[in-house]
């Protein structure tokens, strides 16, 4: 809520609702992590002036990959080499709900090599057309999803099995011996 903190190679999986919630202006910055089998949303942005990027994570399995609604402005991707995998999810890789605002969508593998599936073909302020490929995953109108990548655009580093990080020692225990008041009498 209206923070911008790095989100860096983190795992959110199997939440009952969203792996991450973008409101009120929150900018935050979400590199190498992956976020499965949400009940709702991988990360849902809402809001003018929340305008989270999104780099070279996994997005799979929810609901929605990623949904933008009231006006809030994500990039997602963006940038060759900075792409991430959005596949499997449910409902929509990535859904814009404002039609004032294009999301930028670009070069994301989307599960298929002939990109995502966008059967609306219709003009809107990003992309002029359609692309109707049903392997792919779902994207709405108002996202720039050109450019898209052919190929997964990374290799996932497998999740690292926990290390401890601290050593707990354990504290002395002092016992001590009720000794009798002196008496003032």
């Amino acid at each position: 809520n209206g923070s911008s903190p790095t989100l860096n190679k983190c795992v959110i999986s199997n939440g009952a609702g969203s792996a991450i919630y973008c409101l009120n202006s929150a900018s935050p910055s979400i590199h190498a992590c992956s976020l499965l089998d949400n009940t709702d949303y991988g990360i849902l942005c809402t809001g003018a002036g929340t305008n989270p990027v999104v780099t070279n994570c996994i997005i799979s399995g929810n609901s929605y990959g990623v949904s933008v609604i009231s006006n809030a402005l994500p990039v997602i991707g963006g940038t060759d080499g900075l792409g991430n995998i959005l596949e499997g999810n449910l409902n929509y890789g990535v859904r814009n709900t404002s039609s004032s605002t294009c999301v930028e969508a670009q070069f994301n593998w989307w599960g298929d090599a002939l990109g995502p599936d966008d059967d609306v073909f219709a003009t809107d302020d990003c992309v002029d057309d359609g692309n109707d490929n049903n392997a792919g995953d779902t994207v709405s109108e108002d996202v720039n999803y050109l450019n898209w990548a052919i190929a997964p655009v990374y290799t996932p580093v497998p999740n690292p099995t926990a290390t401890p990080t601290a050593t707990v020692t354990p504290t002395p225990t002092v016992t001590a011996t009720p000794q009798p008041f002196p008496s003032t009498d």
